[in-house]
């Protein structure tokens, strides 16, 4: 996984990312994201963000076939807090989305709340490691409630002021299937 946050101005920036998924380590396919957006600081706490995403899915392991392609728009609000070595974030998201499974497109809303805590492994000016934690649930706005949930941790390291590096497992329970994923992420904001 790619995550950008490409500063436009004192206050705003392009958000770019890229994510590929794996049933299996580094070999079959399963999903390609691929999302851009618009950030707005409004304060040093708190940012708005919209953008749009594109995303290609084999669902072969969860007994839906055939292949999906989704356009999606997205909006959030994102509000940071620290307290010593934690930095805590709260991350709101809507998304209106467009998925075409074979020539059948259905419309979709959905909500997606998390809560991410980052906590330094020594104090917060001297340290490169840390810990990531987070929380999110997916829920519908139509149809059954539960979309899913995604519960991860990982060891990060700051390489420089612009850059880190992730490693982590996240477990994605969905309402038929559980599944367990290493992930790696490269994080760069120039």
């Amino acid at each position: 996984m790619y995550f950008g946050k490409n500063r436009m101005g004192e206050r705003s920036s392009i958000h770019s990312e890229a994510q590929i998924r794996f049933w299996k380590l580094a070999h079959d396919y399963n999903q390609l994201v691929l999302r851009v957006g618009y950030n707005w600081e409004i304060s040093r706490d708190n940012m708005a963000s919209g953008g749009y995403a594109f995303i290609n899915t084999d669902p072969f392991s969860n007994g839906v076939e055939g292949e999906s392609t989704e356009h999606r728009l997205w909006q959030q609000y994102i509000r940071r807090a620290t307290a010593g070595r934690v930095d805590f974030e709260h991350r709101f998201r809507l998304e209106q989305r467009w998925i075409d499974r074979g020539g059948d497109i259905d419309f979709e809303g959905r909500i997606r709340y998390r809560i991410l805590l980052s906590i330094d492994l020594a104090e917060p000016d001297q340290s490169r490691s840390y810990i990531a934690l987070y929380d999110e649930i997916f829920i519908n706005l139509q149809g059954e409630a539960f979309d899913q949930n995604r519960l991860y941790s990982a060891y990060g390291y700051r390489i420089d002021v612009r850059s880190r590096l992730e490693v982590g497992l996240l477990w994605n329970a969905f309402s038929a299937e559980n599944l367990w994923r290493l992930q790696l992420a490269y994080f760069y904001n120039p």
